[in-house]
């Protein structure tokens, strides 16, 4: 496994007093944080029904208003696109829309492929709502 070497610089500093000043000691310790994290990320970040991991395997699935989720899955169940399309199938719900939720993970992936985007017009564009969630995911990381 890979890891970006200013986190592991960073972590092998942290972990220099554990290490006693061993600077290669520190790496290791640090290497091995780091991948219990990520392995920790990966088990837990994985959709509810189909156990996939998200984000590696399977996408996320859109952000739908909590009335048309519930129909759907648990207010706390997390679910990939494939599994929520499944479920809507099986449900006979048709997600459209007005069921999207405006906020910015719906808008994330740019003019053509975010969700807004395939499920949107250029009518619905100019719902005010969705002007807020445009210009927080404009706003720059603090």
């Amino acid at each position: 496994m890979s890891f970006d070497a200013a986190l592991i610089n960073y972590l092998a500093n942290a972990c220099l007093n554990d290490a006693r000043g061993n600077r290669e000691q520190a790496k290791r310790l640090a290497e091995q944080v780091t991948s219990c994290v990520i392995t920790r990320i990966d088990e837990s970040f994985k959709c509810d029904h189909c156990k996939r991991p998200l984000w590696r395997e399977v996408q996320l699935g859109p952000m739908l208003k909590d009335e048309v989720w519930l129909q759907l899955a648990a207010k706390y169940e997390t679910l990939c696109a494939g599994c929520v399309f499944e479920r809507a199938a099986a449900c006979e719900i048709s997600i459209t829309f007005a069921d999207l939720r405006p906020c910015t993970f719906n808008l994330m992936g740019g003019a053509r492929s975010s969700l807004f985007a395939v499920f949107g017009s250029k009518n619905d564009f100019e719902c005010e709502k969705w002007d807020e969630a445009r210009r927080e995911l404009q706003r720059p990381c603090e």
